[in-house]
């Protein structure tokens, strides 16, 4: 079975709520300043809004809170790169996997569990193993059965509506691939005032964080957080921002950066064909604006915390 398209539930979140919000496919088009095609595209999963595109939308249709929230954090994890919602039991087996240093085909022969099979059960949604692969993975990469099990209890919309690579706090303990058992390095944009290009990311943040972010997702390279407010990056969201950074972009990793620009202002920035787009409110955004350093990002999240 297919894993669920990130951009499919995106847009058939945009499908309830346009209809919730008693509006035509015509007059979202207006308000975006898109066409009707576009809008059809959208809700269809084909294509995704921009964050402020989102943010105008979210205004007209008077989106609650939780609904925002969760159209926020599908947005965040497809120009993150994901493109399939994957369940706390998948992030959970990658990460223990990458955890021991071995390879999905080795994993696979010992557990003689098929190649595609074992696939499935790290990157789709709706893969549920059955009790004996459970036990077999358990043993095979020395952790308890009862966290897999456990990460198998979680619902669709705590997965949305956590992180994007959201897993209990009881599961990450054991599931986070790099990170120390107290979590990542976390910084705030205070100590980023000290960061030059020429720095690691990783060994900054090692030297300079005071604490540790206690949550971090399970992702394949090692990571340090930024948290600060949205409004603090020219954001239309004054609540919390979480941003993973890594030295180095894996592959499949959409290209999108932190960095300080030229004025001092910090932003989140994507690569659009060849220009370089800011996630910035659109009265200050400025295509190809010069920036002093750039950091990949790998992921990032909004909390609605104060």
């Amino acid at each position: 079975m297919d894993s669920k398209s990130l951009k499919q539930k995106f847009g058939a979140m945009m499908r309830e709520q346009i209809l919730n919000a008693h509006l035509r496919q015509a007059d979202v088009a207006s308000l975006l300043k898109i066409s009707n095609s576009a809008v059809s595209q959208i809700i269809s999963g084909k294509i995704v809004l921009s964050q402020p595109q989102l943010e105008k939308f979210a205004e007209k249709a008077a989106l609650s809170r939780s609904a925002y929230l969760e159209l926020a954090s599908l947005l965040s994890r497809i120009r993150a790169g994901y493109s399939h919602l994957r369940s706390p039991f998948n992030q959970l087996l990658f990460a223990l996997r990458c955890q021991n240093a071995i390879s999905r085909p080795w994993l696979a022969e010992k557990c003689k569990i098929k190649t595609t099979r074992l696939k499935a059960l790290e990157s789709d949604f709706q893969a549920v193993p059955t009790e004996e692969e459970i036990n077999i993975l358990s043993e095979a990469l020395n952790t308890p059965a009862e966290d897999l099990r456990r990460s198998l209890r979680l619902t669709e919309d705590e997965v949305l509506m956590s992180s994007p690579s959201a897993v209990s706090s009881e599961v990450r303990e054991s599931s986070a691939t790099y990170s120390t058992s107290s979590g990542e390095p976390e910084l705030c944009l205070r100590d980023m005032m000290n960061f030059s290009a020429e720095l690691n990311i990783l060994d900054f943040a090692k030297k300079t964080s005071s604490k540790f972010y206690c949550n971090p997702p399970a992702l394949p390279v090692p990571t340090a957080a930024i948290v600060c407010r949205g409004t603090e990056l020219s954001l239309l969201w004054d609540g919390k921002v979480i941003i993973h950074l890594s030295p180095e972009r894996p592959d499949t990793f959409f290209q999108v950066e932190f960095c300080r620009m030229v004025d001092g202002s910090y932003r989140l920035r994507e690569l659009k064909g060849r220009t370089w787009r800011d996630f910035a409110a659109r009265s200050r955004r400025k295509a190809n604006e010069k920036a002093i350093w750039a950091i990949p990002v790998l992921e990032f999240s909004f909390l609605p915390e104060k």
